[in-house]
């Protein structure tokens, strides 16, 4: 799979913007070799964006999926048989911790799908949520692909809720009807489903995946993620506020550094999360069609999945 960067550099462009004149614009450079090339990366980044200038209205957002995921890197699993001075090709799955805290499992190994419930696109989070710091304002979309919160709206009636489930369990059972030649493994989550597909050999970027994830109802910020990262994935740990802390918050990396190391307040807050998300999962095991998976890889990744989330400890899901 495409390594996620371990190295970034930040640079400040000045860059004409009709009707304003020159205006800063912080850029990233990244790099998964060096901070030296992370730094040329950056350099070339704001020369381009020198030479363009800004169109009218508002500046170009940094953020995904126009560029790599800017995260922690926790943990890298290399495929069966790599050796220690592996290549790219050679990575299996990389753990990260994304923005508000949770750890993210991003792969190519297989595809993977968070089916959103129809509703969940109204709805508001409740107000513990939102002093929490859930929502858009606070986290922006989420970049493992989850869906809102399908109880965030108290209002909401059961009545209407029952028939979004109804229509994403649709969506799920018309490919399973389909597609009997995949393993497909379908998990409940606190606000949909996941559905985990072994065998189809596709990669994130296929076109055939990107059907795939829209068939199934995927979030279409989460499918072009999946392309432009050239990796699916998928959040193993809760969310922050639905066990009742703030989200982590801040940037990564946290200061100018070739090997970046969390901060003390980081370090904090991941023993309070750590503690406070134990007793949850992040889904159920529902069902599986029986299709075995085609390689030994995609069994380590399903296997990996299914532990981290806590998909049969039967625990209360967050």
């Amino acid at each position: 799979m495409q390594p996620i960067p371990r190295h970034w550099s930040r640079v400040e462009a000045r860059v004409e913007k009709p009707g304003r004149g020159p205006v800063p614009v912080p850029l990233w450079g990244w790099s998964a070799v060096s901070l030296a090339d992370a730094a040329a990366v950056a350099r070339g980044r704001a020369a381009e964006l020198t030479r363009r200038g800004l169109p009218g209205g508002r500046s170009p957002a940094e953020y995904y999926p126009a560029r790599p995921v800017r995260e922690e890197i926790l943990e890298e699993l290399p495929r069966d048989g790599a050796q220690e001075d592996r290549h790219a090709d050679d990575l299996l799955a990389v753990l990260t911790r994304n923005r508000y805290g949770a750890t993210v499992l991003s792969t190519d190994a297989l595809l993977i799908a968070d089916v959103d419930v129809p509703l969940a696109e109204r709805r508001r989070p409740g107000l513990l949520g939102r002093l929490l710091g859930r929502g858009k304002g606070a986290d922006g979309p989420d970049p493992a692909g989850d869906p809102a919160d399908p109880a965030g709206d108290p209002a909401a009636p059961p009545a209407l809720l029952a028939e979004a489930d109804a229509a994403a369990r649709s969506r799920i059972d018309a490919v399973l009807g389909a597609r009997g030649d995949l393993g497909i493994h379908v998990h409940r989550t606190f606000g949909g489903y996941r559905v985990l597909v072994s065998g189809s050999g596709l990669l994130p970027e296929d076109p055939a995946a990107i059907a795939l994830l829209e068939e199934l109802g995927s979030d279409p910020l989460y499918v072009r993620l999946c392309r432009a990262q050239r990796s699916f994935r998928a959040r193993l740990s809760p969310k922050p506020w639905r066990v009742g802390i703030r989200a982590l918050g801040g940037s990564w990396p946290e200061g100018p550094s070739d090997r970046p190391a969390p901060s003390r307040r980081r370090r904090q807050w991941v023993e309070r999360y750590s503690a406070a998300t134990t007793g949850h999962a992040v889904c159920r095991r529902m069902s599986w069609n029986g299709v075995e998976p085609s390689t030994a890889e995609e069994r380590r990744v399903l296997a990996l999945h299914d532990r981290l989330t806590g998909a049969d400890s039967g625990l209360p899901l967050a």
